[in-house]
């Protein structure tokens, strides 16, 4: 039986590791699949293997079809899917999952407004397993196609809140523990230097980094070091990967 969706604010996601994992989320609703004859096979065996074959109707067309529905260039591999956007979650439960962790880390992006940035981040913080992303209401986009292919299926593990307040979010998360970091190239403490077990690491904005009221509310600034000072900064999903690696091997 397929799954339940509603009509509304549905987006086509493409690309293998997308489609797939999108399949594999419970929480994720999938109106429907297409896909090229050459794949078939070889989507229904993943699915069959994860007992869910039967929960999904799978149709196949020809690759011009498919190209039809996307964005020009898109990099499919064959494979499309109609879903209906990720479930934010709330940040008291996250907290709450996460109460009894020694070490956790929470990734904060404040304003951060190229979702295929946001997609490979949260690719990244998988990898690295935070605990959670939290992204603002405004000046940030909401689930897009090209942010779901940057995940490579991270944006189906990743729990992701999004809030209208983050100065309130970040005192919360202060009131749990949690030390605030917020990444900033003119400061002079490096991040390989931290040693805290409860982390919330902020990145502001490409180009425009944190904001000031963002900044204040930080127990503490901290920096990628650069060895060659020709280069003053990264592109943003390359410093969250180095600095989430930092924290990662820092005790």
């Amino acid at each position: 039986m397929q799954k339940k969706h509603s009509a509304n604010n549905q987006i086509w996601i493409y690309g293998k590791h997308s489609v797939i994992n999108a399949c594999l989320n419970p929480n994720r609703e999938v109106s429907k699949i297409v896909v090229i004859k050459d794949v078939y096979h070889d989507l229904y065996d993943t699915l069959n293997k994860n007992d869910i074959a039967k929960s999904y109707k799978i149709e196949i067309v020809d690759k011009k079809h498919i190209e039809s529905l996307i964005p020009v260039d898109s990099v499919h591999q064959g494979y499309l899917a109609l879903v209906k956007p990720v479930e934010k979650v709330f940040i008291e439960d996250v907290i709450n999952n996460i109460n009894n962790k020694e070490k956790s880390t929470i990734l904060i992006l404040d304003q951060v407004s190229d979702p295929r940035n946001i997609g490979a981040i949260m690719r990244t913080a998988v990898a690295f397993d935070v605990d959670a992303i939290i992204t603002t209401k405004d000046h940030a986009p909401k689930e897009t196609s090209s942010m779901v292919k940057a995940a490579t299926g991270g944006i189906e593990i990743l729990p992701w809140v999004d809030v209208v307040n983050l100065a309130n979010t970040i005192k919360l998360l202060k009131e749990h523990g949690f030390w605030i970091v917020g990444m900033d190239a003119n400061t002079k403490e490096n991040i390989d230097s931290l040693t805290f077990k409860k982390t919330a690491i902020i990145f502001g904005a490409e180009g425009k980094g944190l904001r000031e009221l963002t900044r204040k509310s930080c127990d503490v600034l901290a920096k990628i070091p650069m060895n060659n000072k020709n280069m003053e900064s990264l592109n943003i999903s390359n410093a969250v990967a180095i600095a989430l690696f930092s924290l990662y091997n820092s005790n």
